[in-house]
C-alpha cells in the first residue's frame, strides 16, 4: 500500500491501527493530470510504502491451515 503521508496523515494513522508499517522512507513521485477540458498539468507528491505485519496468531494459523493442506493430499 502506498499513501501520500503530507496530504492523507489521517490514512496513515487509519491503516497504522490497522497493523500496517512502513517499509521504505518517504519518496516523491511525479504525475500529470488532466483536467475536464483536455488541458494538463504536472504535480508533484510525497509517497510511502505500507505492508500489513500479520500477528503472530494469524501466522500460525495460516502455517497450520498450509500444513493441514499438504497432508490431505498426501
Amino acid at each position: 500500500m502506498s499513501v501520500d503521508p503530507v496530504e492523507n496523515p489521517k490514512m496513515i494513522k487509519l491503516v497504522s491501527a490497522h497493523g500496517y508499517h512502513a517499509i521504505s522512507e518517504s519518496y516523491t513521485k511525479q504525475a500529470i493530470y488532466y483536467n475536464e477540458d483536455g488541458t494538463s498539468y504536472e504535480k508533484t507528491y510525497i509517497r510511502i510504502d505500507l505492508k500489513k505485519q500479520l500477528l503472530l496468531t494469524e501466522s500460525r494459523d495460516r502455517l497450520e491451515q498450509g500444513i493441514a493442506i499438504v497432508e490431505e493430499l498426501f
